[in-house]
């Protein structure tokens, strides 16, 4: 009978130990995720501030208007305001599609290799999409060049393709492009 009071006993403890694991385990997936929120909030400081901006101008000239033409004249001085509005747009990560890449690697020659992708990244950083997608599809479409067929087998291989794809993009566009999407890639 001691033996089986000792083995009750040691499971609930061990049960009790468990539940203060997971409490534990809780707890810091909790302040982590907190944290993780807080660093991308803070990193995206437009997000916060523009609702705020657009409100207060169409809030002004109502209340200006009628008490006094002092608040007219700020309201004129908030419309140079609204062409930094119209660059900055609202915080939206978007995913844009490139244009078929064809060429030939570097060995052997004769394989061609077709990509297919679409570049991420945040619409409110980057002024003028259509031209940051034709530098990155001419940087894309030298990599492609330099490559050898040893280089993109596998997985290893297209894994290490997509992460020197994403480091020259990310460079390219000084951190404006956040990634890119590898949709189809076939060498023939």
């Amino acid at each position: 009978m001691s033996k089986a009071d000792k083995t009750s006993g040691g499971g609930k403890g061990g049960i009790v130990a468990l539940a203060l694991l997971t409490l534990v385990a809780a707890g810091a997936g909790a302040a982590h995720g907190l944290q993780t929120f807080k660093i991308l909030e803070s990193s995206t400081p437009g997000k916060s501030a523009q609702p705020a901006p657009a409100a207060a101008p169409a809030a002004a000239p109502a209340h200006g208007e009628p008490a006094s033409g002092g608040h007219g004249a700020a309201a004129s001085h908030a419309a140079p305001a609204k062409a930094p509005e119209k660059v900055k747009l609202p915080s939206k990560i978007v995913m844009r599609p490139l244009q078929p890449l064809i060429t030939n690697i570097a060995m052997p020659p004769e394989v061609w290799v077709r990509l297919e992708g679409a570049i991420v990244f945040d619409q409110a950083d980057v002024d003028d999409p259509e031209m940051m997608l034709a530098e990155v599809s001419g940087d894309l479409m030298a990599y492609l060049r330099s490559l050898t067929l040893r280089e993109m087998q596998g997985a290893d291989g297209l894994m290490f393709v997509r992460q020197d794809m994403k480091e020259r993009i990310v460079l390219r566009t000084q951190g404006k492009a956040r990634d890119i999407i590898i949709q189809t890639l076939v060498m023939q």
